[in-house]
Order: structure tokens, then sequence, then C-alpha cells
């Protein structure tokens, strides 16, 4: 009788191990899955999107974007919050540098441009969350470096400006994906 008690303490434990690994790795999958979160914020950020960029002479991987300068509510998708997104200045060698972040809102959509999808080959940058540098004799504008990115192989969309001739190379853009997540989460925070 005793070896089978014991035998059946040593299923339960078992059992319990089992359990708590599945709960331990849904939780570890579930937050590697979740890092792709919309954020609204409200501050200045640079708008990159239907901006003119241009490879990197220094690094092949990224390019150099010139970006609008806004104030407002834009949306930010990946894991940053928004206190991690705020502008902030540094001064080097007596220089005060101003830095901002490229998010996304959907003021040129709204105003001057529309939606366009463009094929995988062609060359999409990633400048969602990337640090950018005010330009100092255009407080308008910021200069951002963004990553390539081939979007896994798949199309992917981007804004352009109403009446400019459409390229596909070189602009800002993202995944179908992450577009409509955006799009669905402005239209429900921003009604």
């Amino acid at each position: 009788m005793k070896l089978k008690y014991s035998f059946k303490k040593k299923i339960l434990f078992a059992g319990l191990i089992i359990l708590f690994s599945i709960l331990v790795c849904y939780y570890v999958f579930r937050m590697m899955f979740t890092k792709n979160n919309v954020v609204r914020c409200n501050q200045e950020y640079a708008l990159c999107s239907a901006s003119k960029c241009a490879p990197s002479l220094e690094n092949p991987d990224y390019a150099n974007c010139f970006c609008d300068v806004l104030d407002g509510p834009n949306y930010s998708y990946g894991d940053k919050t928004c206190n991690q997104l705020k502008p902030y200045s540094e001064l080097h060698d007596n220089v005060n540098i101003s830095y901002l972040y490229s998010t996304y809102s959907n003021f040129l959509t709204d105003k001057t441009s529309e939606l366009l999808t463009c094929p995988a080959n062609n060359i999409n940058l990633d400048c969602m969350n990337k640090l950018c540098t005010l330009n100092p004799n255009n407080p308008s504008q910021a200069i951002c470096r963004c990553k390539i990115s081939n979007n896994n192989g798949q199309d992917w969309v981007t804004i352009n400006k109403k009446g400019e001739k459409s390229t596909c190379n070189y602009l800002s853009g993202a995944s179908k994906t992450m577009n409509t997540n955006l799009i669905n989460f402005i239209k429900k925070s921003d009604p």
C-alpha cells in the first residue's frame, strides 16, 4: 500500500512540474510576441512616412531620412513607452543637440497622401522608434537613421504624397500586418 501511495505522489509531483513548465513556457512565449504593442503618445516626434531617404555612406544596412517634425498625437509600434520616446537635448562640445524619435501618425494620410503597396524586393526602411537628430538649420526637419528591412519577404506598405511619383525604394514602410494593427489601434483610440 505504501508503494502505491509513494508512486501516486511521484506522479502528482511530476504532473505539477509539467504544468508549471507549461505555464512558464506560455508566459515567456506571450511576452516574446506581445512586444509589438501599439502605444499612443502626445509629444514632438519625427514622421518619416513619405520622406526622402538616401543610402548611408557609413553602413549599407541603413539609410538617412529627412523626416518632418510634428507635435501631437503619434503612435509607436514596439516595446517602447512614451517616456522612452520623449525628445531630449544633450550638450556636445558646447553645442546643444536636440533628439527625438520617429513614430507614426495619420497626419499625412488624412491630408495629402495615400497608401501605397510595394513589392517585397524593393528597399523598405524601418524607421519606427529610431533616434533622430533635429536639423539645427531647419527645426521642422529631423535626420533619422533607418534600418533596411525585408519584411520577411512580404509586400509592404508606405505613404506616398499625392501627385509625386511613387518609387517604392528607400521609403519608410511597414508590413501589411503592422500597418493594419496601427490603423485599427488609431480607429479605436481616436474616435
